[in-house]
């Protein structure tokens, strides 16, 4: 959450959307529809941000990194 925080203020703010890849301190569960459940601290700190989070797609490698 710190790296959050300091990478948000070297930034100026934060952007719209962060992209997670499915690592479990971010992303807790997923469905096989694709609804996931994200930690809560990480909703929380985003939400105060303006942020939403977004998961990766399972095993799709060309979704990591955008």
């Amino acid at each position: 959450m710190r790296c959050h925080i300091d990478a948000f203020a070297a930034m100026g703010g934060a952007p719209s959307e962060l992209r997670y890849d499915r690592m479990k301190t971010a992303v807790i569960d997923g469905t096989a529809e694709g609804v996931i459940t994200c930690n809560s601290s990480l909703v929380a700190l985003l939400t105060h941000y303006g942020a939403l989070p977004r998961a990766c797609r399972p095993h799709r490698a060309r979704t990591k990194g955008s």
